[in-house]
């Protein structure tokens, strides 16, 4: 399963929902995680990265990635039906790598809050993809 957590404002709360999502899935679901760290800021990855200084098994791999990157990746990934692919989505619409990943996917959780960029943003954002994508939900999660 491939889910994506994205919204076209940056500071939304996709990296943490990410996370949150990763958590549960993998603590309280049993379920196997990979996270696809696509912001162009990476900080997922580089977060990870700095905690395997600590002594504790990652409970879920985090992977940098290239929008570009993803046709090679989406074969390799989600074979399993007990695997989920999370994609931390860049803030931003303006890449046309984005299509494959928008119409590959089966769910779409979209962070936002209620202060007048971020509505206009996610508005926009759920238009792009729901007509990429007709079959995956969109699940918007209010986050302030």
């Amino acid at each position: 399963m491939l889910i994506l957590i994205g919204n076209q404002k940056g500071g939304a709360g996709k990296s943490t929902l990410t996370l949150l999502l990763a958590n549960y899935l993998t603590q309280q679901q049993e379920r196997r995680v990979t996270i696809l760290d696509m912001d162009y800021q990476q900080s997922l990855s580089a977060k990870a990265e700095k905690a395997k200084i600590l002594e504790n098994e990652p409970l879920y791999e985090i992977v940098p990635a290239d929008l570009s990157h993803f046709p090679a990746m989406q074969r390799k990934l989600g074979k399993s039906r007990n695997e989920i692919v999370l994609i931390d989505l860049p803030g931003k619409m303006d890449d046309d790598g984005l299509i494959p990943i928008f119409a590959a996917a089966d769910a779409v959780i979209c962070p936002f809050a209620f202060d007048e960029f971020s509505v206009d943003s996610t508005l926009l954002f759920a238009m792009v993809i729901g007509r990429i994508n007709k079959r995956a939900p969109l699940i918007f999660v209010l986050l302030r």
